[in-house]
């Protein structure tokens, strides 16, 4: 049986300044290998053959360090390439090079509400006696089939912020 660098390296193209990964790539473009029946991504594979186990860092939240990608390139797998982060690295990593896309409102493929429906929410909230507010924001929420949290996250401003 290969053990995982053998597997690995099968698995590289080395003819560029980018080394691709020429195995199973992930719908995002990134390199994936079976390691101990999970699949990782091959990226981290290559930072931890040739710097140690990735250990967590500082300040690094639940979903632990990220191996991030100075080329932009997910299939590369080059180490002079990667360098470690914690997950708010990985999301400012991916705005700067202007691969975050972060749409708002009705554009964004989960929102239940439209532009309009916020507008007369916030003007039914905002004529809402002072000790009625969380009644107001709970009919709202009952009108338009969501949960008062987010009625009183849009009345709050917390979102839909661009309107």
């Amino acid at each position: 049986m290969k053990t995982l660098e053998e597997r690995f390296w099968a698995k590289v193209d080395k003819s560029g300044d980018c080394w691709e990964w020429a195995g199973v790539v992930s719908s995002g473009g990134y390199g994936s290998i079976r390691v101990d029946g999970k699949m990782v991504g091959a990226h981290r594979v290559s930072w931890e053959i040739h710097n140690g186990l990735i250990v967590e860092m500082d300040g690094a939240d639940y979903r632990g360090t990220c191996v991030l990608h100075k080329c932009d390139n997910p299939p590369c797998v080059n180490p002079n390439h990667l360098f470690l982060g914690v997950h708010l690295d990985n999301m400012e990593d991916k705005s700067r090079k202007g691969r975050a896309a972060n749409p708002k409102g009705a554009d964004s493929s989960s929102s239940k509400l439209t532009d309009n429906m916020v507008l007369i929410a916030r003007a039914f909230y905002a004529t809402a006696p002072k000790g009625k507010k969380m009644e107001a924001q709970q009919r709202i929420a009952d009108a338009y089939k969501v949960s008062q949290r987010v009625i009183r996250r849009v009345v709050n401003r917390e979102t839909w912020s661009h309107i």
